[in-house]
């Protein structure tokens, strides 16, 4: 059994991997805030965990959906072309 995913079926995958991520980290992660400082500018500042897992799993998704509709217009280009 040879299993080929095409571009849709790898995006529907994708975007589901990174929403069992932000479930489990919804579930799992505690929203308190982590105080970040850099003593050498003497910058502080306070970040909620799970807050930011979410910042980074949504930059996922977001690169995610370009690059997907970026392949989305390359092959219709290409079956235009032909």
């Amino acid at each position: 059994m040879s299993w080929q995913l095409n571009i849709e079926k790898k995006f529907v995958v994708s975007l589901s991997a990174l929403a069992m991520l932000a479930l489990f980290g919804w579930l799992t992660l505690s929203n308190d805030p982590v105080l970040l400082r850099d003593s050498f500018a003497g910058i502080g500042f306070t970040v909620r965990f799970r807050s930011a897992v979410f910042a980074i799993l949504g930059a996922f998704a977001v690169l995610t959906s370009l690059t997907f509709w970026r392949a989305k217009m390359e092959e219709k280009r290409t079956s235009q072309r032909e």
